[in-house]
């Protein structure tokens, strides 16, 4: 997974924490849904936790991101990408894009139940 798509996942991880109340997602999710690339929206998170009252949201997204940085080393005896390399996604599977994170994250309204769109049994 690129940086730029681990950095997407980051803040949905916030998001589900509960870090990120849902009106604070929704409100990115709206500015951001016309972006595209996983550049684009990685840019925008690090734009929308610049304000200063989401400095603890930064501060979590920081400590994440470092994280995961670290758990990613690379070996200067291994060889990057070329034939010898392999992926976490098989080819048959493709990863999914930060647009695609973001709408998947994305709480959807509860539908609500209706009495009266019940189905009605017939007592005899």
């Amino acid at each position: 997974m690129s940086i730029d798509r681990n950095s997407t996942q980051v803040f949905i991880n916030l998001f589900r924490s509960g870090l990120i109340s849902n009106p604070d997602f929704d409100e990115f999710y709206q500015k951001t849904r016309d972006l595209q690339e996983d550049n684009e929206i990685a840019d925008a998170i690090e734009g929308w936790l610049q304000v200063e009252s989401r400095s603890q949201i930064l501060k979590a997204y920081k400590k994440r991101m470092k994280e995961i940085i670290a758990s990613y080393p690379i070996d200067s005896n291994q060889t990057l990408g070329g034939w010898k390399s392999e992926s976490s996604t098989k080819s048959y599977q493709p990863s999914p894009t930060s647009r695609e994170l973001l709408d998947n994250a994305m709480p959807r309204p509860y539908p609500t139940t209706n009495p009266s769109s019940q189905p009605q049994t017939n007592k005899q």
